[in-house]
């Protein structure tokens, strides 16, 4: 047996706890690994059935950084019935998405000087998103702790018109070779002052492969759902029905599809008994149908308008609906239903205020259709005395007048200081026979 002399135990006593400190020391940090930042996809929209729209974010997660420099992100999809090849597919950058601030990319192997590049790009197998930034600290963009950042949206296209994008996106592995992700920092985190490991301009790797990484991420993203905030019928004259409406949200729309209904005494339930006919489809051939196609999916909405529906009868009742056709199952769905009454009467109310009178009086007409109006005033004895004047001056003698309510003026000043005074509007319709002249007699008394 040897036996040691003292210094050699101290020097091996020293060496043995040195060891035991720095294995200890490995082991935590081994275990404890660092989540330096975290990238999600989510927000992902099928727009069309050929289009995908997708968010890009990034969160920091850690102090230890705190100035954003470049990333590099590789997706794919794990539906391997769309592949993803530069010859089936194409993305974009939503340009003014990010919250970034970008600079318009010339091309060539040139940095940002002040700003950030996106591009992004299909090659075979993979979908490639790089933003570049600028090469000073100074420049980059710092990002708050526990903030989300959003990159940017983008759009995701078939080359075949109607060839379905699955939803099902994948972030490649293994993450250290497809994924890259960096940040600059100003001065690095070295325990020993003297000794610098990063310069203030360099960009510093998230992933070092040993205690920081990133967390690659998609999102469950909530169904979008179709949300109606209006659908108007109303009779526009002329035996002319407008109808209108709009959308709040609008989720899976190829477009819409307008039916219609003659209501009459045979109907007792519009769902059983009445004859519904389809008179507008947003794939039909007319430049009025090509206003139904839907926005896919998109918030806001937007408002529709078809102008006119022409129906065949007067005295009756229409009713129309409205449905949209979902672009996965190419199926009706029911949205709303309105109706409205074809009148055959053309004027439905002539009414003066004040009467009597002792200056001048306001005589209220609703017309139930366009029409060529008369308005003229009589004496008691029968005389024409004048023809009254619309708001534009005009006097009223055959002049087109759409349907609706107007008012006119009668000023008596000039006339008796009392008396009885007759106003007769005539109304001849417009294009159609079925019509008759219409009369209304309004009787005014003048009291002074």
């Amino acid at each position: 047996m040897i036996l040691l002399n003292t210094d050699l135990k101290k020097i091996l006593y020293i060496l043995f706890i040195t060891l035991f400190f720095f294995l200890t020391f490995f082991q935590l940090e081994a275990q404890s690994v660092d989540t330096l930042g975290i990238v999600t996809i989510d927000n992902v929209i099928q727009v069309k059935p050929d289009t995908i729209m997708f968010d890009l974010r990034l969160k920091r997660s850690s102090d230890k950084w705190d100035r954003f420099a470049n990333c590099t992100f590789e997706i794919s999809i794990s539906d391997t019935s769309f592949p993803i090849h530069p010859d089936s597919c194409t993305i974009e950058y939503i340009p003014g998405s990010s919250e970034f601030k970008l600079a318009t990319f010339s091309g060539g192997g040139q940095l940002p000087v002040t700003d950030y590049y996106i591009t992004a790009n299909v090659y075979p197998g993979r979908i490639s998103i790089t933003m570049a930034g600028p090469e000073e600290y100074v420049f980059a963009q710092p990002i708050p702790t526990d903030t989300t950042i959003l990159i940017g949206q983008f759009m995701l296209a078939s080359k075949s018109i109607g060839k379905m994008i699955p939803k099902a996106f994948s972030w490649l592995n293994p993450q250290y070779y497809y994924q890259a992700c960096a940040y600059k920092i100003s001065k690095d985190s070295l325990l020993a002052p003297s000794v610098v490991k990063y310069h203030e301009n360099d960009n510093v790797e998230m992933d070092d492969g040993m205690f920081n990484t990133v967390s690659y991420r998609i999102d469950s993203t909530p169904e979008p759902e179709f949300i109606l905030d209006s659908f108007v019928v109303e009779y526009a004259g002329k035996k002319r029905v407008h109808i209108w409406w709009s959308t709040k949200k609008e989720a899976y729309n190829l477009g819409f599809v307008l039916q219609r209904a003659l209501m009459g005494p045979w109907v007792s339930d519009t769902n059983d008994s009445a004859i519904w006919q389809t008179i507008a489809r947003f794939d039909g051939p007319s430049d009025l149908e090509k206003g139904l196609i839907g926005l896919g999916t998109k918030s806001p909405g937007k408002r529709y308008d078809y102008s006119f529906d022409t129906v065949k009868y007067r005295s009756a009742d229409y009713c129309y609906r409205l449905y949209y056709v979902n672009f996965f199952s190419d199926s009706l769905r029911y949205l709303a239903q309105g109706c409205t009454h074809i009148p055959n009467a053309v004027i439905t109310k002539a009414h003066p205020y004040p009467n009597p009178f002792n200056d001048q009086t306001t005589i209220e007409v609703f017309l139930e259709d366009n029409v060529m109006l008369s308005a003229t005033v009589y004496d008691a004895k029968g005389r024409e005395l004048e023809k009254l004047k619309n708001e534009k001056g005009e006097m009223i003698t055959g002049i087109e007048t759409s349907v609706g309510t107007h008012k006119y003026n009668f000023k008596a000043s000039q006339y008796a200081s009392q008396g009885l005074y007759d106003v007769i509007f005539i109304a001849y319709p417009i294009e159609d026979p079925s019509i008759e002249i219409s009369r209304a007699v309004v009787k005014l008394q003048l009291i002074r």
